[in-house]
């Protein structure tokens, strides 16, 4: 039955290609029909579509997280579909042939024909300057616009009419672990802006709370946290809030990183603690105040901006 189809589909193409044959060789002889030409035209541009070999769609990527990079030609088996040469090489050309890996940061695979070369994602590839080749032959990566990263505080619990020895409870961590490009593009928000109460944070700081955050998003295994506070007070939790990466869980926006970066208050959301973890003090007022103001990175923040106060020391 299959059989029968496949003649019934093949004779009319093949009359089809014999009949235009005909009238192409009558026409180059100048005997074309009246009213053929266009006919011919049309039929040897059918025949020409018909002959085209439409190369196979390879897969996205290969195990190498290798892809066909933009402005590669011929994207077919020869580029990331999971064929490799006697080398193991997966981005193939008839000269040379190169190994595309999303683990070196360079995944896209480009190709003029002769020579094969790595470019990193987001770029795309350039073409090659004739006699001089060059396997960096790609576009610049474009400055993405990385997401805001804030940190603040948050309550987990207590406050007036909570049992006294009550253990309160809140989870740090993640239940969604972040991926190797998840966790670049969060510690390069994190370096390129890192604020808390408006103000830019240290270096120094940035970096130590980039650590503790790169911790807490490299596992699925959350942190159980249970902090007993004195009775009547509320249980603080130093937050990082990671926004404008569009593919993070939106868990990632309000994240508790450590079990101990808390405080025990007086006040509550009338009165957070004025400073970020481990500068704050005065735990009797609600943390109004700081040990000091080295947390902050920016003296362009201060102009014009009220920073919070120095502790005082001693008896008041």
């Amino acid at each position: 039955m299959v059989y029968v189809a496949w003649l019934l589909l093949t004779v009319p193409l093949a009359a089809c290609a014999w009949e235009a044959e005909v009238v192409a060789q009558a026409c180059a002889q100048g005997h074309c029909p009246p009213g053929e030409k266009e006919e011919e035209e049309e039929a040897v541009g059918l025949l020409q579509s018909r002959s085209k070999v439409v190369p196979d769609t390879p897969p996205k990527r290969d195990i190498y997280g290798c892809t066909c990079g933009l402005n590669s030609p011929s994207p077919n088996s020869n580029c990331c579909s999971g064929h490799f040469n006697a080398e193991g090489h997966n981005c193939l050309s008839d000269q040379l042939s190169v190994t595309c890996s999303s683990s070196m940061g360079a995944s896209q695979c480009c190709r003029d024909g002769r020579h094969g070369w790595c470019c990193p994602e987001g770029t795309a590839c350039l073409e090659q300057k004739s006699g001089r080749f060059n396997p960096k032959a790609c576009t610049e990566i474009q400055n993405q616009t990385v997401g805001s990263v804030h940190s603040g505080w948050s309550i987990a619990g207590g406050g007036p009419g909570a049992p006294e020895n009550l253990k309160i409870h809140f989870v740090a961590g993640v239940t969604e672990a972040a991926t190797r490009t998840q966790t670049k593009d969060i510690k390069n928000a994190i370096m390129a802006e890192f604020k808390f109460g408006g103000f830019t944070l240290s270096n120094t700081f940035t970096t130590e709370w980039k650590d503790v955050v790169e911790t807490s998003i490299s596992s699925t295994v959350s942190q159980a946290c249970d902090v007993q506070c004195p009775k009547d007070y509320y249980l603080w939790v130093f937050r990082t809030s990671i926004q404008g990466i569009d593919s993070l869980p939106a868990s990632y926006t309000n994240l508790f990183a450590s079990c101990g970066a808390v405080v025990c208050s007086p006040y509550g959301l009338e009165h957070p603690p004025a400073c970020p973890f481990g500068y704050q003090d005065d735990q009797e007022d609600g943390f109004p105040c700081c040990t000091s103001l080295e947390w902050m990175g920016d003296e362009a923040d201060r102009k014009g901006r009220t920073a919070p106060p120095i502790c005082r020391k001693g008896p008041r």
